[in-house]
């Protein structure tokens, strides 16, 4: 080839190599977020150094070297140096596109309620789910059967832990939201924390999920059940000998919260601490819900404000003068 028509070529070759980068960089910013203003500016003036360097080699090659072999071997090692970029970024896309189409088999089968356990156990592994999720998944779907050949195929298995797995149920079935309570669930729910008890899980777990707004870290499985709503669970685990204090997070002040008097007085006969401190006193937030009966259990158990409260500012006495009533019996 003439000089000219080898310059034509190396020209033709930074246009589909310009094209490569191009492509392959804005794939990696699109992943990696958006950059800031001073990111930007440094990558544009790299970007236009390497590129513009790839063609000025290539005719260097040609009006330098004499011996085509030579200016082979160099014109062969700059394409593929600039080659490697989006040749890999291009193999990343098609492994993530195979990698979605197994994944969405793998849903697919799953959501076919009459699915057998080996196919489950299959689509779950394919669709890249985590083993210690499997048993979790098989409990959301409320096939103990299938949890049981597990637990017994797979007895040095990964699994999560109790409040994990209850806080993974109560999601699945959105009893996560309050105004979404739902008998049957609460009932399954409790079937399921019974299963788990009988085959060895810690009662007293904290749990290890930390997502965005919902959480079950440092919580235990009574924590979540009355967090849920789930008062058949919160009573099984209560009746079997779940710690109330456990945990980083205060059961008793969850029960106050959803204004679960029930529980509140279990809590208490068990032993809740109701003096700790938290950002506000368990008094406190009882006062602030207004709920007088859940009040007069805490007073009568021996529960005090802060030395900082004040709790009479938190009662209307014309709204709610039987708790205002108790507040200056007990104050006096």
């Amino acid at each position: 080839m003439s000089k000219i028509e080898l310059i034509i070529l190396a020209i033709a070759l930074s246009l589909l190599i310009w094209s490569g980068l191009i492509w392959a960089t804005s794939k990696t910013l699109s992943i990696g977020g958006t950059p800031s203003g001073g990111s930007v500016l440094l990558f544009l003036v790299l970007a236009a150094v390497i590129l513009c360097a790839f063609p000025t080699v290539l005719i260097w090659a040609v009006n330098k070297c004499s011996e085509p072999t030579t200016r082979n071997i160099i014109w062969g090692g700059v394409i593929t140096l600039y080659s490697v970029f989006p040749v890999s970024v291009a193999m990343g896309e098609l492994m993530n596109l195979y990698r979605s189409q197994v994944v969405a088999e793998a849903e697919e089968k799953l959501r076919d309620e009459k699915i057998s356990y080996e196919d489950m156990v299959e689509a779950l592994l394919r669709a890249g789910y985590p083993e210690d999720y499997l048993l979790t998944y098989m409990l959301c779907l409320n096939r103990i059967d299938f949890a049981e050949r597990y637990i017994r195929e797979n007895p040095k298995a990964r699994y999560q832990n109790l409040p994990d797995m209850m806080y993974r149920y109560y999601s699945a079935n959105k009893m996560d939201d309050w105004s979404n309570y739902n008998d049957s669930l609460s009932e399954q729910a409790a079937v399921i924390a019974t299963f788990l008890l009988d085959n060895g899980w810690n009662i007293n777990a904290t749990g290890e999920i930390d997502m965005n707004g919902s959480s079950s870290k440092d919580r235990t499985a009574l924590y979540m059940a009355i967090s849920s709503r789930d008062l058949r669970t919160a009573n099984l685990l209560l009746e079997r000998g779940a710690d109330v204090n456990r945990g980083g997070y205060s059961c008793l002040w969850i029960a106050i919260l959803m204004d679960d008097a029930k529980r509140v007085q279990m809590l208490i006969e068990r032993g809740a601490h109701l003096n700790e401190e938290y950002g506000e006193s368990l008094l406190y937030t009882a006062v602030k819900g207004n709920n007088t009966g859940i009040v007069k259990m805490l007073l009568d158990a021996g529960a005090k404000p802060h030395s900082n409260e004040s709790l009479f500012p938190l009662v209307d006495k014309q709204t709610n003068p039987e708790l205002w009533s108790l507040l200056a019996s007990k104050n006096e």
